[in-house]
């Protein structure tokens, strides 16, 4: 359940980071390993965020927005990358809108907001040359900074033992939880056996006793309950 919630936290002189995952994906490698096969390798996943991400090296993923032009002269924001909160972002169109010493003159005209609680939309207007410009250099995606970067370096997790371990791959905390998970279904299930041939055996005994006691077989009355205990024992109740 950390990979499909995520860990985000501080201890003492540890630290973990852990990105979501999609669960679809967690039980499809589930499902591979239980056939035999390695797991895939998965890219973080989070609920109804309609932008992308696609690995970037060793434990490192990039997280792209969405943007897209509209005309010549105007372009249309409609997701963030993760963990970009609107009101922050509103905050940069409106430098790049003025301009200041840190990000330099105003790179656009004019921006309309129509975000929601749940959706995300804003229309930049921009000079048609520096649209282009845009376009042609870095890319939309980090003109508009709407790209942002993700790491996996930082996985800490207490262990089956109790220990603290830091984990190379999203593959090892699930391999690790796969082995664990599949001995203590298998420990499980013995003990479900043995407590369901215990009470299969109790009825069947306590089913005996009674045609035994209709038949006239076995005779309690007037029976201490030693000398019943002996009989019953004998007769490998």
């Amino acid at each position: 359940m950390v990979l499909v919630n995520g860990a985000d936290g501080i201890g003492t002189g540890w630290a973990t980071k852990i990105p979501n995952f999609n669960p679809r994906e967690i039980v499809d490698n589930l499902l591979r390993m239980l056939d035999g096969q390695a797991p895939k390798e998965m890219v973080p996943w989070f609920k109804n965020f309609r932008g992308s991400f696609a690995a970037l090296g060793h434990q490192k993923y990039v997280c792209n927005g969405e943007v897209a032009t509209l005309g010549p002269n105007r372009v249309e924001i409609t997701e963030l990358p993760v963990r970009t909160w609107t009101t922050s972002y509103r905050e940069d169109i409106e430098k790049m809108m003025t301009g200041d010493e840190k990000t330099g003159p105003a790179q656009i005209q004019d921006f309309k907001d129509y975000n929601t609680d749940q959706t995300i939309r804003m229309v930049v207007q921009m000079e048609e040359e520096k649209l282009r410009k845009a376009e042609e250099g870095k890319g939309l995606h980090v003109f508009f900074k709407l790209q942002t970067t993700m790491s996996t370096t930082s996985m800490v997790l207490f262990d089956h033992m109790g220990c603290l371990r830091t984990y190379e791959t999203v593959q090892d905390i699930l391999v690790e939880f796969y082995n664990l998970r599949l001995e203590y279904y298998g420990k499980r299930k013995a003990y479900m056996e043995g407590m369901m041939g215990a009470e299969a055996a109790k009825l069947s005994n306590q089913a005996r006793f009674i045609l035994e006691k209709c038949r006239g077989d076995l005779k309690i009355e007037n029976k201490k309950k030693q000398a019943m205990i002996e009989e019953l024992t004998r007769r490998k109740y």
